[in-house]
C-alpha cells in the first residue's frame, strides 16, 4: 500500500545543482567597509564659520583705544561726527 515515489538520489541532486550553475553568470557584490558621507556649505555658512573663528575682541584695538583715552585723542570732532551718521543711517533703514 506503499504510494509514495522514491526521493530522487544524491547524484541526480548534484547534476541539476551543477547545470543550474552553468546557467547563471557570477553576480559580483560590492560592499563598502563605511559610508561615505559628504556636506556642501552655502557661502553664507562659510562667511559664518570664519566670523565664529575670529576672537571676541582685538587686543591690539583696546590697547590703541586706552592709549588714546589715556592721552585725551579719542574723542574727536571727526569721531562724533562718523558715529551720529552711522547712528541715524541705522534708524533710517
Amino acid at each position: 500500500m506503499n504510494s509514495l515515489n522514491p526521493i530522487a538520489s544524491s547524484t541526480s541532486l548534484r547534476g541539476d545543482a551543477a547545470r543550474v550553475s552553468e546557467r547563471r553568470p557570477a553576480v559580483e557584490v560590492q560592499v563598502h567597509a563605511e559610508p561615505v558621507d559628504t556636506v556642501d556649505l552655502s557661502e553664507r555658512a562659510r562667511l559664518l564659520d570664519a566670523l565664529r573663528s575670529q576672537p571676541d575682541f582685538r587686543p591690539e584695538v583696546v590697547d590703541r583705544v586706552k592709549g588714546e583715552i589715556e592721552r585725551g585723542t579719542y574723542l574727536t570732532d571727526e569721531k562724533l561726527d562718523k558715529a551720529l551718521d552711522a547712528l541715524i543711517n541705522d534708524f533710517l533703514a
